[in-house]
């Protein structure tokens, strides 16, 4: 996963797998994401492509 090696570059650990799993799908089928989560809001900070609703 893209996501993965994004983050270890960054030194940013994500507390959950689901979350980079569907974090990945979003990205791929260019879509946003709706969260109470804050775990998205630093994947936003880091990858760009993530789209926060």
């Amino acid at each position: 996963m893209i996501i993965v090696d994004t983050f270890i570059l960054n030194g940013i650990t994500i507390r959950s797998t689901i979350d980079l799993i569907i974090a990945e799908i979003a990205i791929e089928n260019n879509l946003s994401i709706l969260h109470d989560d804050s775990d998205f809001t630093y994947m936003a900070k880091v990858i760009k492509e993530i789209k926060i609703y």
